[in-house]
């Protein structure tokens, strides 16, 4: 499988850091470049990182400082999300790595669902520990509570 040579002009996780030249399989080349982490490393673009790269590190970790900023509120949120699901407790639909992000906003953190860390979409109540992906290096758990709408114990709302 060919390989593209790029800059990063984002960190990316298990990649390397903003203003690495890296080479990145062709399709995740262009899923990071349509998110505008990369680009291609043509002499043109390596004449510009050169110029640029001290002001590309300090973005990162600018970020990389709101991410810490953010983990200690973060990190203490529980989501709780009250679903149509049957007696056993098996729910009709599913949480997603989407609906996490969308709670996680409603209280005032800019999330994608990219980067919550699900490895399937929760499917059952109970708690679940769900990895968010602040920063390349800065990782934080939330705690996930799944109830039946129709219980009578539940009480609060996505």
């Amino acid at each position: 499988m060919r390989k593209i040579k790029s800059i990063l002009r984002q960190p990316v996780k298990n990649i390397g850091q903003a203003g690495d030249v890296v080479e990145i399989r062709r399709g995740y080349f262009h899923y990071l470049e349509n998110l505008g982490k990369v680009q291609y490393a043509t002499k043109e673009n390596m004449k510009d990182l050169e110029d640029n790269l001290a002001l590309m590190r300090e973005e990162d970790h600018k970020r990389k400082q709101q991410a810490e900023q953010w983990s200690e509120s973060v990190k203490s949120m529980t989501l709780y999300f009250d679903e149509e699901g049957s007696d056993t407790g098996v729910l009709y639909g599913s949480v997603t790595a989407r609906h996490i992000s969308k709670a996680i906003k409603a209280q005032g953190f800019d999330v994608a669902s990219s980067q919550v860390r699900v490895s399937r979409p929760l499917k059952d109540c109970g708690e679940y520990d769900v990895s968010i992906d602040l920063h390349p290096s800065v990782q934080v758990q939330v705690k996930v509570v799944i109830r039946l709408k129709n219980d009578s114990m539940a009480s609060a709302a996505h």
